[in-house]
């Protein structure tokens, strides 16, 4: 009998580096372009922070979750 062949998944990740608003204080996560662009997002659009059972952080477009 033929094993069926599990797909690979390709991981891919960015690092940022953190930035502050010299006017506010907020710190700023830059998400690097090619990023927006996979998840179809675009500058102003609202995103969430949601924090899962595990401890895992999930970023996401509000509204889309």
């Amino acid at each position: 009998m033929a094993r069926k062949k599990k797909q690979e998944e390709q991981v891919l990740s960015w690092e940022v580096i953190t930035q502050e608003d010299p006017e506010t204080g907020e710190v700023i996560l830059p998400i690097p372009p090619e990023l927006l662009s996979r998840l179809g997002w675009k500058e102003g659009d609202e995103l969430e922070w949601k924090q899962e059972e595990t401890g895992a952080w999930v970023l996401s477009k509000r509204g889309t979750t």
